[in-house]
């Protein structure tokens, strides 16, 4: 399968280049054990990579005491790479280079949100507070997967909330969004990403409303 095969290349260069390094990854036992860590998505998005839509990507992330330091996104057919190092963003494509930014959008009535699947919000509660959510934006997108991420960080749109994460499927992205001016954390606002769920937005001031909205649903 392509997943597993794709894994397995990026696997054998990162153990011949940084052979003490541990690796995690989805299709695979994790290997090694060191302070640097790296993290292997091969297709982020497996529903949208077979139905043969473009929003999937690979991820690789490298982690230093469990935290995200670099994190890369690769959409290959669209030849777009998202690179994030904790200090700058850069968009990649066909020879382009460009800074990624955040949108300023301040308002949650302004903001375009994303999610994967709401049906992934199975619990009543959480699915009201989605619905709230949804009901005070200007506009809702839905079957995004890890794309979702990179176009906040390219400024395209403004909210993701999601649950029932893997590390490996949002830690390679956090610093692609920290690094473009974004906010992530957790549920609560915290740092720890631990539980799967994240609320991602294009700045500070715009995380607060949706921390607030989110909280009081």
């Amino acid at each position: 399968m392509a997943d597993r095969a794709c894994e397995h290349a990026i696997r054998k260069q990162i153990a011949a280049t940084f052979p003490r390094h541990a690796i995690r990854g989805e299709e695979f036992p994790a290997s090694g054990a060191d302070e640097w860590t790296w993290l292997i998505d091969p297709i982020d998005g497996t529903r949208a990579y077979v139905a043969g839509f473009a929003h999937w990507g690979v991820l690789l992330g490298l982690l230093h005491h469990e935290r995200p330091l670099i994190g890369v996104l690769v959409q290959p057919f669209l030849e777009e790479t998202f690179v994030g190092d904790g200090q700058n963003a850069t968009y990649l494509r066909r020879g382009i280079s460009q800074k990624l930014q955040t949108r300023g959008t301040n308002q949650l009535e302004d903001a375009i949100f994303a999610t994967t699947d709401p049906r992934l919000f199975d619990q009543p509660a959480d699915a009201a507070k989605l619905e709230r959510i949804s009901e005070n934006v200007r506009l809702v997108r839905f079957g995004t997967d890890c794309y979702q991420y990179a176009m906040v960080a390219l400024g395209q749109i403004d909210i993701v909330i999601e649950n029932k994460l893997r590390p490996w499927d949002i830690l390679p992205l956090v610093p692609v969004v920290r690094s473009a001016g974004g906010i992530v954390t957790n549920w609560q606002g915290g740092d720890d990403l631990t539980s799967g769920e994240v609320i991602v937005t294009a700045n500070a001031e715009l995380h607060e409303q949706v921390l607030a909205a989110w909280q009081q649903a």
